[in-house]
């Protein structure tokens, strides 16, 4: 019985992925320059960012993310309003300060734009909070960039 349900497992898993909506793309804001992929689940979305901060450091975000409300202000294509929580973690050897990482909780929150054609636009903020390791320890948050839109350009398929 246990072999199986491994294998019902194994191969209903890969097409209930592959059957679901996926993105990939950019996502850009003030310094901040990232590798942005989303797997959609139903009206809820993972969302992974991989990125470097003024080309001299690297981040890694991941939110799990809900739709909040779908306005039909438009015709043609699909307006979301989203947000949803996660992880962040990255490494900074800033000039500045002696090199440190982090790891922080994450929120994220934002508007999209899914065309007819296979492309979405988006914006959105995201906060990071959390302990810093190295520079003297400390607490590590973006709250001043916080406020500071990030615009994301993706393919769907």
């Amino acid at each position: 019985m246990k072999k199986i349900l491994s294998i019902i497992i194994t191969v209903l898993i890969p097409v209930i992925i592959s059957a679901q909506p996926r993105s990939i793309g950019a996502r850009l804001g003030y310094g901040s320059q990232e590798v942005s992929y989303q797997h959609y689940i139903g009206n809820q979305f993972f969302q992974a960012d991989l990125g470097t901060a003024n080309f001299k450091d690297i981040q890694l975000h991941a939110t799990y993310n809900w739709i909040i409300a779908n306005p039909g202000w438009t015709t043609k294509g699909q307006w979301y309003f989203f947000g949803g929580a996660g992880l962040g973690t990255g490494y900074f050897s800033s000039s500045d300060n002696d090199p440190y990482g982090f790891l922080g909780v994450a929120g994220l929150l934002g508007l999209e734009y899914q065309f007819e054609f296979p492309l979405s636009l988006s914006v959105d903020i995201r906060p990071v909070i959390g302990p810093k390791f190295g520079d003297g320890g400390g607490f590590y948050n973006n709250w001043a960039y916080m406020f500071i839109p990030c615009v994301g350009v993706r393919y769907l398929f």
